[in-house]
């Protein structure tokens, strides 16, 4: 039965993983919700309370979807970044006498 997971157990890698990263990635967030919608075991159940448990005392945090940079835009940032470390000067400082 090698790559055979009956859907608890796949509910349970999916929380395993929320634990063990300490957030909750947005596809494995729309994962999760599937079960909330679904009919589930007891177990699936318990598995949905620990989750939001863990959610709500802070130890696990929603990664919203939009916020999820792209490599293009990683790569922007870092570009734009270099070229004004390179353009930069130290601000002169003003000292006004009344």
């Amino acid at each position: 039965m090698l790559g055979i997971h009956t859907p608890s157990k796949s509910l349970e890698a999916l929380v395993r993983t929320a634990l063990f990263h300490g957030e909750l990635a947005p596809g494995v967030a729309k994962q999760i919700e599937a079960y909330r919608v679904d009919s589930i075991s007891k177990k699936e159940a318990r598995l949905l309370e620990i989750l939001d448990d863990v959610i709500t005392d802070g130890l696990v945090k929603i990664i919203p979807a939009t916020n999820q940079p792209t490599i293009q835009t990683t790569v922007a940032a870092a570009e734009s970044s270099t070229e004004t470390a390179s353009t930069h000067t130290e601000p002169t400082l003003i000292h006004h006498t009344s």
